[in-house]
């Protein structure tokens, strides 16, 4: 049987954590407690990586190697996460605008030409925001699950 390799690995986690996301976001039950669904099907799809890497043999267990694996396994991940976040708020931008033109109406210390512009200002760099915070957020939890989980498969003990 062939193996999979870790940019296929992450393209899997990816729609995996993508269609998650649109399942709890379809769903009736709201909750932000989804999100740690997600972080656990990210750190499967690593760990899943560096497991069949270990198992494969075809490696000399040092863990530039490991690491290596996993960061093509994340980098995939965090692409397809970065993409959809900026498409997501790009589609439901208009959910969010109304609340915060009431939020900018109640303050009163804005004349209605200020509020448009906030508006408007809002409308263009949030999507553009979120798609940024979604990177860096992804890449600084890819990196710290493969270093550890690089450090700990890379250990001199009796095989899996």
């Amino acid at each position: 049987m062939k193996q999979i390799n870790a940019t296929i690995k992450g393209v899997i986690t990816g729609i995996i954590m993508i269609a998650t996301l649109y399942i709890a976001f379809n769903s009736k039950f709201k909750s932000d407690n989804f999100i740690y669904l997600i972080y656990l099907i990210y750190t499967g799809g690593i760990l899943w990586t560096l497991f069949d890497f270990k198992r494969s043999g075809l490696h000399d267990n040092k863990f530039k190697e490991f690491f290596n694996q996993g960061f093509r396994c994340f980098i995939v991940v965090t692409l397809f996460m970065v993409i959809h976040t900026y498409i997501f708020y790009r589609m439901h931008i208009d959910e969010m605008v109304g609340p915060l033109r009431e939020n900018l109406i109640a303050g009163k210390d804005k004349t209605p030409a200020e509020i448009e512009e906030a508006v408007k200002s809002f409308r263009k760099n949030y999507s553009i925001f979120q798609a940024g915070f979604s990177l860096f957020q992804y890449l600084v939890i890819g990196a710290l699950i493969t270093g550890i989980g690089s450090a700990f498969f890379t250990q001199k003990r009796n095989e899996v």
